[in-house]
């Protein structure tokens, strides 16, 4: 016995500290590799379109617009993605049009660099159109952004160095942990498109940006209802700096505002000052055309797709300058 003990002393014990020392080395470098990999991951072409969140097939497509010259750019939240038929409308008006959307968390982040981006290597267009929901009026401005990590894939695959890092001085905790959302995301991800065999960048090239990953979601409940709204004013300083910016001698900018349903507390909505924008005020939808996917109803059922759709074309024909009519 005494002897087994000794050799086994004798094996064991040289190698302890080695051993311990080899795993203090692994867990030194494996942790922080799996820390900073999403970050490469991300940057790999062809990674948003098949791996990354449930808009990022849209958002990615936003910027790979180079050369579509349209001559209609519509450029906003989530609504703008969902809403709005670009096909419908290219057919209807004899023009091309683009969506570039964003979602209400993407716009907080990014702002308008994918449309600087589609500036930069498209001929201007004759019409941008900001299509907004109530509350993206003033997406640069927000304290809250809500659904944030959407906007910072697109800023880590697309953002500068500095505006990454403004972001990081103005959210450190949202920049700490988006590689730990990263892997949750991108699972939950995976495992819908391999059920779905759908490639979902297909669709939303097919739609000119339009996109609807939660097309199976129910119906808003029909009947008596009442928004989330308790008489508060609505900030619009974004949407007025974004026309003030983007309108030039060879491109009109119309502001439109997303449908709203129609409760019966929507006049708190209609009576805001939407004409200091400006914009029109935002067309009454039955309640039962939107999804309720949300406590505030924003995005519409797909049934109700070509009459919203149809609306917007009307406004744009009144704001279209002569020469692209």
């Amino acid at each position: 016995m005494t002897l087994e003990s000794d050799g086994l002393n004798s094996q064991t014990g040289p190698e302890s500290p080695w051993r311990f020392g080899r795993y203090l080395r692994w867990l030194a470098i494996v942790p922080p590799m799996l820390y900073l990999l999403p970050l490469v991951l991300i940057r790999i072409p062809g990674y948003e379109s098949h791996f990354g969140s449930p808009f990022a097939p849209a958002l990615e497509y936003a910027f790979d617009a180079a050369g579509q010259n349209a001559d209609i750019v519509i450029f906003g939240d989530s609504a703008a993605m969902i809403n709005i038929d670009p096909v419908q409308m290219s057919s209807a008006l004899g023009l091309k049009v683009i969506n570039l959307p964003n979602t209400a968390g993407s716009l907080s982040v990014t702002g308008d660099i994918m449309l600087q981006n589609y500036s930069r290597h498209n001929k201007p267009p004759h019409l941008i159109v900001g299509y907004f929901t109530l509350h993206s009026l003033d997406y640069l401005h927000r304290k809250a952004i809500p659904m944030v990590y959407e906007g910072q894939e697109m800023l880590v695959d697309h953002g500068a160095f500095a505006q990454n890092m403004d972001f990081a001085r103005s959210h450190p905790s949202d920049f700490l942990l988006f590689p730990l959302r990263f892997y949750p995301t991108t699972v939950v991800t995976l495992v819908r498109t391999l059920a779905s065999h759908k490639p979902r960048s297909q669709t939303v090239i097919a739609g000119q940006g339009h996109f609807d990953p939660m097309s199976t979601h129910a119906a808003f409940p029909s009947g008596p209802c009442q928004l989330p709204l308790s008489g508060e004013d609505f900030p619009m300083d974004s949407a007025r700096e974004f026309r003030q910016k983007y309108t030039t001698p060879q491109t009109a900018v119309l502001v439109y505002v997303s449908p709203i349903a129609a409760c019966t507390n929507a006049g708190l909505v209609t009576s805001q000052p939407f004409a200091a924008i400006p914009a029109a005020t935002p067309r009454l939808l039955p309640p039962s055309s939107f999804k309720s996917d949300a406590l505030f109803p924003a995005h519409l059922m797909p049934a109700a797709v070509p009459g919203a759709t149809a609306q917007l074309i009307e406004a744009i024909q009144k704001a279209l300058p002569a020469t692209a009519k």
